[in-house]
């Protein structure tokens, strides 16, 4: 059962089953549908950002919706399969994101090495690296790994961060915006089940919908 607390339309996988709340995850599916409750909505303005990508170059919001709506995409980090094959999906339908006026970009932790920075680059979309996951935190998507679940994430690959402050085990909340020119967050696709996200149909559907509106 989706959380009350997600927004959008977020693309179930009839293969995967919804998080038991018996089970283990549990803790991290509550823990992230209390995160959810402040985050970014349809109908608000998305907070700005700046960011490198995987070549250092700066990329920022206002330049972005200055030239059409822009899709968003929050990701935990390379080191998640479920969040890999998510920016395989969205660099496939780039070239159909680009034909209906939009752009799209995903953001997440900055890579931890050379190797998981080629694995960013080889996806052919445009990765943006979110030091500190402030711009995360502004859109009310972060949430710390349950102290239960830390070794498992370890064995999966998760590196907590070796410079800056904070809870090193903090990670993003993947979600879907699709972000209008003036700002305004046209729709957010949030859920409190990490493997489940927003369908491309239903992405490309709602720019189609755009486009039709301009």
């Amino acid at each position: 059962m989706r959380s009350p607390h997600s927004t959008g339309t977020a693309g179930d996988d009839p293969s995967l089953p919804r998080p038991d709340l018996t089970e283990p995850g549990a803790s991290l599916a509550a823990a992230t549908a209390a995160a959810i409750r402040d985050a970014k909505r349809a109908g608000s303005f998305a907070p700005t950002f700046r960011l490198p990508d995987a070549h250092h170059q700066d990329v920022s919001l206002i330049d972005l919706i200055a030239a059409g709506p822009v899709v968003v995409s929050f990701y935990r980090g390379i080191w998640c399969s479920f969040c890999e094959r998510a920016l395989e999906r969205l660099a496939a339908i780039d070239g159909d994101v680009h034909a209906l006026g939009g752009q799209q970009v995903a953001i997440g932790p900055a890579p931890v090495d050379d190797a998981q920075r080629q694995r960013l680059l080889k996806l052919g979309l445009p990765v943006l690296a979110d030091r500190d996951l402030k711009v995360a935190a502004s859109y009310g998507l972060t949430v710390s790994i349950p102290a239960e679940l830390r070794e498992f994430y370890l064995q999966s690959g998760y590196v907590p961060p070796r410079k800056g402050g904070g809870d090193g085990w903090r990670i993003p909340i993947p979600a879907t915006y699709l972000i209008g020119r003036t700002g305004r967050i046209i729709l957010a696709a949030i859920d409190t089940d990490y493997r489940q996200r927003l369908q491309s149909a239903d992405l490309l559907a709602a720019l189609a919908c755009l486009k039709a509106m301009r």
